[in-house]
């Protein structure tokens, strides 16, 4: 350890005095000849940057500090000190970014990088010159690379030069070309560092990028460690692997640094890195990376590409499109570049650059049918809006990625936009299969440099030039106006498939709508996905509110029933009846329906209910149908609840049962029986009366009792020998009790004679007999 302190300690003071010696060396001019076009914005190397003060914009408007700089055209660095620090047998990496101050116009130029490694004032031994550019490529740009510091490189402070030039590139572009028409030169300091040697094994890395996708036909970036490793003694070797993440891995011949460049690729493959410390034999593996290579890809309509999906510039959204200048006068950027070469939407889009003569992009398959009306758009953009160098761009459809195939759907010229703008065109194709969509544009020199294109589509309109997408439809009802309760029957055709707003999805529909409702029906086009949509109005008269009054809820049989019907105009009765009141009489329960018609023709119906009870089933009995004039007769009826006796031959009414009558002719009663509920039936009874005379006496046989004279004047004796206590009562013919007594004795004395002559009834009874003897006043 004290050696290794000792030998920075004398590597500093040797540092030190290379530096005062490095900066007394005199190292040949290079700078160009006007402050215009191309300037380095900024240059990185091993992760330092150029001082923000003298780059990107700073650097368009301030010089850099150090002897002889002049603004855009030689700026000198090494007055700042060292840049970075470079390790012996390690790999550096650098980037490079130019531009243009003044803007467009843009034009193409060559890049170089040196390191004087020996500190010998000259950039032209072997093995200096790290980075040279064979062809020019047009402003603005980045440029990225690697390198290896040898081992035999001095130890301390040395020069780098960096030159971008416009018009030079390979031999024409050495260290010490002065007055370059455009360009810019800028000197840094670096330090060269002896690597101390490893003692464990290395740590742990990782491979940038850790995915990457590629097609089978395209150059490749290199994979790289994010680790540099800063001591001696470190080994690499990349291995690779087609059949998994984890292997088996073979090794990459000569693939010995710190990256690895990779080759064009026709199948997916993994890569990992080997890392070991020679000293103490230790080693790591670096987990893989994995480059996928894309296989063909198909697509179908609906079809959209914003070119998101592209991973790093100058590639195409995938293996199937094809281009046949990418790179050139065809590009694609991963951001925002100047000269109005910004993405429309997300952060990718492709440009065309001068020159341009009739440059194609074609993108991958798109499987399309004949029979449908399709759509394809771009958005594109010019660097300027008055510049119309872009004399066309235009949109071809074809059955191959050659021009020979291609049939023109839309085209513009001169494109002229500024901001984006959208070209579209529709067109058919003649039969199924697979089809690509070209994006052409055609240019003279001039100002505007750059058409930039975003957004590609291929879709299926169903409106405006794509009506003929959508399907032809009709619309029938089986009626437009009904009544309240009808059915509607809707029947939609030319369609595929429907919706209707009551969520059916055949063509037919029945429904039964209560009010006026308008009805809407969507067709869809099965190829296409494109829809129609046709409404009908049905209109829904109100059907009248039919009622029926009765003036009874129920009557007897045969009676009658008034109906009265309201809530319409005209009226129909079950019983054939046309107006508007009915009388029924019926005999037994019965519905009686009604329709009513209202003016606007509706109908409405309903009905009545009229409960019919039963009449009684009465009939009438005498006590003696065979009576003599003057008898008492008991006459009863049976079947009813209440009873009404009518005399036919005096019209007396008598009410009840049973009643007693005495009669001196023959007479016809009609009685009428009347049931709980009120029905009355009715019954005749034809009660006999025979002339009997010459009764003196009357003489009870079975009671005991007898009566005399008889008749009489009015006083007559009634005489009982049974000892018994008994009640005589005297009834005229309407049963009222005109003299009423009670005794036991044998004879009793009975005087009426201050009632009116006629007959009267005697009723006695006694011990629960009862004797009734019709008497005689003259």
């Amino acid at each position: 350890m004290q050696k290794i302190y000792n030998l920075l300690k004398t590597l500093t003071v040797v540092f030190s005095i290379a530096a005062v010696d490095l900066n007394a060396q005199t190292y040949c001019a290079s700078n160009s000849g006007t402050t215009y076009d191309e300037e380095i914005y900024n240059v990185m190397l091993n992760g330092n940057v150029t001082n923000p003060l003298y780059s990107f914009a700073n650097g368009c408007v301030t010089p850099a500090p150090g002897p002889g700089s002049a603004l855009s055209m030689y700026s000198n660095f090494t007055s700042l000190g060292s840049f970075a620090n470079l390790i012996v047998g390690s790999v550096g990496t650098f980037s490079i970014a130019e531009n243009e101050c003044d803007g467009a116009t843009y034009w193409s130029n060559g890049c170089a990088v040196w390191i004087d490694y020996n500190q010998n004032g000259l950039f032209t031994d072997p093995g200096e010159t790290i980075y040279l550019e064979l062809t020019t490529t047009m402003s603005p740009r980045s440029m990225i690379g690697t390198f290896t510091v040898p081992l035999t490189a001095t130890f301390g402070p040395t020069r780098m030069r960096v030159i971008v030039a416009e018009g030079y590139s390979g031999p024409s572009l050495t260290p010490c070309i002065t007055g370059y028409g455009y360009g810019e030169t800028e000197d840094y300091l670096v330090t060269i560092m002896p690597s101390t040697p490893c003692s464990t094994a290395p740590a742990a890395n990782s491979i940038l990028p850790t995915t990457f996708t590629t097609c089978p036909f395209l150059a490749n970036p290199n994979l790289n460690l994010t680790t540099t490793y800063t001591t001696g003694g470190i080994t690499y070797q990349w291995q690779s692997s087609t059949v998994s993440p984890v292997g088996p891995f073979t090794s990459v011949p000569g693939a010995t640094l710190n990256s690895v460049p990779l080759p064009t690729l026709g199948v997916t493959t993994w890569y990992q890195a080997v890392v070991t410390c020679t000293n103490t034999g230790g080693n790591i593996t670096v987990p893989s990376a994995q480059v996928f290579v894309s296989g063909p890809t198909q697509n179908t309509v609906p079809y959209y590409e914003n070119f998101d999906l592209i991973q790093v510039n100058n590639r195409l959204p995938n293996c199937s499109w094809y281009a046949a200048n990418i790179g050139s006068s065809v590009q694609t950027y991963t951001s925002s570049q100047s000269n109005n070469r910004v993405p429309r939407s997300g952060n990718n889009f492709g440009s065309f650059g001068l020159p341009s003569t009739n440059n194609l992009v074609y993108s991958n398959g798109i499987t399309m049918s004949p029979g449908i009306t399709y759509s394809a758009a771009i958005y594109y953009a010019t660097e300027y809006f008055g510049y119309n160098n872009w004399t066309n761009l235009s949109l071809w459809v074809g059955t191959s990625q050659s021009p020979a195939s291609l049939v023109q759907i839309a085209q513009v010229g001169p494109a002229v936009s500024g901001a984006y703008k959208l070209l579209s065109g529709t067109f058919t194709i003649p039969s199924p299969g697979t089809y690509y969509i070209a994006i052409k544009a055609t240019a003279a020199n001039g100002s505007a440099l750059y058409l930039s294109f975003d957004d590609l589509s291929v879709t299926i309109p169903c409106y405006g030039a794509g009506a003929a997408n959508s399907p032809t439809m009709t619309l029938s009802a089986n009626q437009t106006t009904i009544c309240t309760g009808d059915a509607v029957a809707l029947t939609a055709s030319g369609a595929d498939t429907y919706t209707w707003s009551t969520g059916s999805n055949s063509n037919l529909l029945s429904d039964v709508p209560f009010t006026n409702t308008t009805y809407t029906v969507l067709g869809s086009n099965a190829l296409t996905g494109c829809t129609s949509k046709l409404t009908q109005f049905i209109t829904v008269n109100p059907s009248p509110n039919v009622m029926i009054f009765a003036n009874t809820p129920s009557v007897c049989a045969g009676q009658p029933a008034v109906l009265t019907a309201l809530g319409a105009s005209s009226y129909v009765w079950s019983n054939g009846s046309s107006n508007s009141v009915i009388t029924v009489s019926p005999t037994s329960s019965a519905n009686y329906v009604v329709i009513g018609t209202s003016n606007n023709g509706c109908t409405g119906t309903t009905s009545k209910a009229i409960a019919v009870s039963a009449l009684p089933i009465v009939s009438a009995n005498s006590s003696n149908q065979d009576a003599c004039k003057g008898d008492l007769i008991t006459l009863s009826g049976v079947g009813g609840l209440n009873y009404t006796w009518v005399s036919g031959a005096t019209g007396v009414v008598s009410q009840g049962s049973p009643i007693n009558v005495i009669l001196s002719s023959s007479t016809v009663y009609t009685l009428t029986g009347t049931s709980a509920v009120g029905c009355a039936g009715k019954a005749t009874l034809t009660q006999n009366i025979n002339n009997c005379v010459g009764i003196n006496k009357y003489s009870s046989s079975v009671s005991g009792v007898s009566i005399y004279p008889n008749p009489s004047n009015g006083e007559f004796t009634i005489e009982s020998n049974s000892g018994l206590v008994k009640t005589i009562d005297v009834l005229d013919l309407t049963g009222r009790v005109v003299v009423s007594t009670s005794n036991a004795e044998e004879f009793t004395q009975i005087n009426i004679a201050s009632l009116s002559n006629g007959i009267y009834f005697v009723r006695i009874k006694s011990d629960n007999k009862l004797e009734v003897i019709k008497v005689v006043k003259q």
